[in-house]
């Protein structure tokens, strides 16, 4: 019997909230590499087991085409950015460590000092952030795909993604621009809908008279005819029936006359 070179390490079973991270991680970078019009082969939550059997999660295949330094890092980092929003809980450092380091490799290459290879760092994981929030429909469905099928193919994850586009598409779309007439018939309405006055827009109309008056030295007296004409004007400019302004300043007054009846002291 031959001796074996280097022993089997089995694998830890992967639980429940391992293969949900995995699939959220995967979901990452399937969409960004939708939105970059990337080739996808397949996409998969199967466990990768490497040289030490420890490897748990799964992989996406993407044609090699020149993507570019930014796209790269973005979609590198998309990853990890996706599974900290569905699973802050889980191990992100750990699970994407190797995302982590390929962004930080790649960005060491193209970097002439470590102040620019912090500096791409950061933009990218803000742009792979702000393209998992504004696609995390996409990133959802993805995900729970994986979690049903273990595998899907490049065919598949485009067709769910392209799915999801149209009916946002269909439900964004602009209403079709109003009519004229249908413009001047609701003019009309609103014109004919008295706005209602109430206490607090007379208040502030005789506020700011009362200030102007006090001001330029002009007589202040609230039964002043001139008074109740400037204060109609005010309410006239906020949008305001001009009688109706009239008739509601008159009727305050009235009011706290009544209201103040019981103080006079006859003689």
């Amino acid at each position: 019997m031959q001796p074996v070179a280097s022993p089997f390490v089995a694998s830890t079973p992967v639980s429940r909230s391992q293969r949900r991270a995995a699939a959220y991680h995967e979901a990452g970078h399937c969409v960004a590499t939708w939105r970059r019009h990337w080739t996808i082969n397949h996409v998969t939550i199967i466990p990768d087991i490497d040289d030490d059997g420890l490897h748990r999660g799964g992989h996406i295949s993407v044609s090699q085409n020149n993507h570019g330094l930014p796209g790269c890092l973005i979609f590198t980092l998309a990853g990890p950015a996706a599974q900290r929003k569905a699973a802050p809980r889980s191990k992100v450092r750990q699970a994407g460590s190797a995302d982590i380091d390929a962004a930080s490799r790649l960005a060491r290459i193209h970097s002439l000092t470590p102040e620019a290879e912090r500096t791409l760092l950061r933009f990218a994981g803000q742009e792979a952030r702000a393209l998992v929030n504004l696609s995390w429909v996409h990133v959802d469905t993805i995900a729970h795909a994986l979690l049903t099928h273990d595998v899907l193919s490049g065919d598949q994850a485009t067709g769910f993604l392209d799915g999801i586009q149209q009916k946002q598409t269909g439900a964004w779309q602009p209403s079709p621009q109003p009519t004229r007439e249908a413009l001047a018939a609701y003019k009309a309405s609103r014109a004919s809908q008295n706005k209602q006055i109430n206490r607090r827009d007379v208040a502030a109309a005789v506020l700011d008279a009362s200030l102007r008056r006090t001001v330029t030295g002009e007589p202040l007296s609230l039964d002043d005819p001139s008074m109740e004409s400037e204060v109609a004007i005010r309410l006239g400019l906020r949008g305001f029936d001009a009688d109706q302004s009239r008739a509601k300043y008159s009727g305050l007054i009235s009011d706290q006359r009544q209201r103040m009846q019981w103080r006079r002291v006859s003689p």
